[in-house]
C-alpha cells in the first residue's frame, strides 16, 4: 500500500510540474480577470451595424462578435450594460405597430443603466407606434436625430419638445444633425413652452450647407437663442457653409444660456459674429471651456467674437487666430484676445491655437512669455483635434 501511495504521489508531482511547464503556452487573454476584460470590451464600441427592421446596435468586435467567441466572454459581455445601451433606429425601415424582435432582448440587457437612442429620419407617429420610446422612456438619457442629406428639412422646436416630453421625460442630451430649428413666432415666444428642452444639460445643433436649404427663408440662429435654457451646461454649434441672415450674437448667447460651462462654435461659413453695438458685455459666469474655430478667420470676425466677452471662470481656450500672409499670427488679434483675458481676470490653464502657426514661433515668443508670466499653470498647445465634435459628444453618451 505504501508503494502505491508513493507511486501516486510521484505521479501527481510529475503532473503538477508538467502543468506548470506548459502554462506559458496558454493564452494570456484567458487569464485576464473578468472585470478587466469587460473594460477592454468597452473600448471596441465605436462602430455600429444596421440591423433588420430599422433597429441597429453598436457593433464592435465585442457586443455582437466577441460575445460569440466563448461562453466566458459571452457571460462577461452580457453582464456589462454599457455594451448594449446604444440603439440605432432607421425610421424608413421601421414598420408601424411592429417592434423589431431584437429590441426587447437588447433593452433587457441594459437593465436600469442609462440608454441612448440614435434616430435616422425621425417620424414622430411611426416611432411612437413602434413601441421603442415606450421601452426606453425611463432610462433614455440621450437622443441624436439625424436627417439625411436628401431630405434636409426644418423642425419646429415646440413640436419636438412635446414629443420628447411625452416619450422621453428623463432626457439630458440632445443632438440635432441636419435639422433646421424653426424660429418661434412672436406670439409664442412669451408663452410657457419647451419643458423637455429646459431639462437638457447638453445640446448640439449641426446646421447644413446653404445649397441644401435654399427654400428655408427662416434659417438663422434666432431659433437657438429663443430656446432660453438656463440649465444648459454644454452647447455645440456647428455652422457649416450656411449664409445666415443674422450673425452670431455672443450677447444673446450669454443671455439665453447663462449656465454654460462649455461652449464650442465651429464655423466654415461667411457669417460673422455680431459686434456689440450697445456697449453691453457678453458675460458667461460659469464658462470653463471655450472653442471658437472659424475656417477662414478675419480680423473683424475675431474682434467681434472676443471684444464683448467676459469669461471669469475660463480655464481652457481654443480659438482660430487671424494669420498674416506669411502664415504667422496677426498681432492685432493677439491684442484683442489679451484685452478679453485681462477684462475677464480668469485663471487660464490651457490654450490651443487652432491655426497653422505655432504659439512658440520666433516672432511671438514675447507674447508667449507674457502669457506664461500671467498664468503660471498655462499650457500652450497647437493641436488639430479641435474639430472632432464626436469626441466632445462621447462624454455625453457613456
Amino acid at each position: 500500500m505504501d508503494a502505491i501511495v508513493q507511486q501516486l504521489a510521484e505521479r501527481r508531482a510529475f503532473l503538477e510540474y508538467a502543468k506548470h511547464e506548459h502554462a506559458r503556452f496558454s493564452s494570456i487573454v484567458g487569464r485576464i480577470p473578468e472585470d478587466v476584460l469587460s473594460i477592454i470590451f468597452e473600448y471596441t464600441i465605436p462602430s455600429y451595424l444596421t440591423g433588420r427592421g430599422g433597429l441597429s446596435q453598436r457593433r464592435s468586435s465585442l457586443s455582437l462578435n466577441v460575445s460569440r467567441v466563448c461562453q466566458r466572454w459571452r457571460t462577461v459581455a452580457l453582464g456589462n450594460p454599457k455594451l448594449w445601451n446604444k440603439f440605432y433606429v432607421n425610421m424608413t425601415k421601421v414598420a408601424i405597430n411592429a417592434v423589431p424582435p431584437r429590441f426587447f432582448e437588447l433593452a433587457a440587457r441594459c437593465r436600469l443603466h442609462p440608454t441612448y437612442l440614435f434616430i435616422r429620419s425621425l417620424r414622430y407617429s411611426r416611432l411612437e407606434q413602434s413601441g421603442i420610446p415606450e421601452g426606453l422612456s425611463n432610462t433614455c438619457k440621450g437622443v441624436e436625430l439625424f436627417c439625411p442629406r436628401v431630405s434636409y428639412r426644418s423642425m419646429s422646436p415646440i413640436l419636438l419638445d412635446r414629443w420628447l416630453a411625452r416619450n422621453l421625460p428623463n432626457l439630458v442630451s440632445l443632438s440635432l444633425l441636419g435639422y433646421h430649428l424653426q424660429v418661434i413666432k412672436p406670439a409664442q415666444v412669451d408663452q410657457p413652452h419647451l419643458p423637455a428642452f429646459s431639462r437638457l444639460s447638453n445640446l448640439n445643433v449641426h446646421f447644413v450647407n446653404d445649397f441644401d436649404v435654399q427654400n428655408f427663408r427662416d434659417v438663422d440662429l434666432r431659433a437657438v437663442y429663443q430656446l432660453r435654457l438656463p440649465a444648459l451646461r454644454r452647447l455645440v454649434l456647428f455652422l457649416t457653409p450656411v449664409r445666415y441672415r443674422k450673425p452670431i450674437d455672443m450677447i444673446q448667447l450669454a443671455d439665453s444660456f447663462p449656465g454654460l460651462e462649455e461652449l464650442h462654435i465651429y464655423s466654415c461659413s461667411e457669417s460673422n459674429t455680431k459686434p456689440s453695438s450697445t456697449g453691453r458685455t457678453a458675460t458667461f459666469s460659469h464658462l470653463k471651456v471655450l472653442t471658437w474655430v472659424h475656417k477662414q478667420c478675419t480680423l473683424n470676425q475675431f474682434r467681434h467674437a472676443f471684444q464683448s466677452l467676459v469669461l471669469p471662470s475660463l480655464s481652457e481656450l481654443t480659438c482660430t487666430f487671424t494669420l498674416k500672409p506669411a502664415g504667422t499670427i496677426d498681432s492685432r488679434s493677439v491684442e484683442v484676445l489679451e484685452a478679453c483675458l485681462t477684462r475677464s481676470q480668469c485663471l487660464l490653464k490651457r490654450m490651443n491655437a487652432a491655426s497653422a502657426a505655432s504659439l512658440d514661433s520666433s516672432w511671438n515668443r514675447p507674447w508667449a512669455e507674457r502669457l506664461r508670466n500671467a498664468y503660471p499653470q498655462l499650457q500652450l498647445v497647437n493641436e488639430k483635434t479641435y474639430f472632432d465634435v464626436n469626441e466632445i459628444k462621447a462624454a455625453w453618451y457613456h
